[in-house]
């Protein structure tokens, strides 16, 4: 079998490495991201979103007015086209690719990459 080609975008977290959802710190399903692990999306919520490149990151930081982070990450496509998460039983809040900031793409999981040592 042919080993797919890694994937690269761009992901912004908060300074403690947690998700951050259409300006939203604290919903259910926002994730925390270790550097080097797979996150995946919470139960019953969809696809994680990360940034096509460093540049669309840092406009929705800046945008956002975010004191985040901004990590190079690898990440597996998926096929969703919205995102979705649950607040409470019986209530989906759902938000179509159109209405995420530009460069956002899906993902079925994501992995951070260390940041890499700036050389004089």
């Amino acid at each position: 079998m042919k080993r797919q080609p890694q994937l690269h975008a761009w992901k912004v977290t908060t300074r403690k490495n947690q998700s951050v959802i259409m300006g939203l710190r604290s919903t259910p399903a926002a994730r925390t991201y270790a550097i080097g692990k797979i996150t995946r999306p919470a139960k019953g919520c969809g696809p994680l979103a990360a940034f096509r490149t460093k540049i669309n990151a840092r406009a929705f930081v800046s945008t956002e007015r975010l004191r985040g982070r901004i990590y190079r990450c690898v990440y597996q496509r998926t096929r969703a086209t919205k995102v979705w998460y649950s607040p409470s039983p019986g209530y989906l809040i759902e938000y179509g690719i159109d209405c995420l900031p530009k460069g956002t793409i899906l993902c079925r999981s994501i992995r951070l990459l260390p940041p890499r040592r700036r050389t004089r």
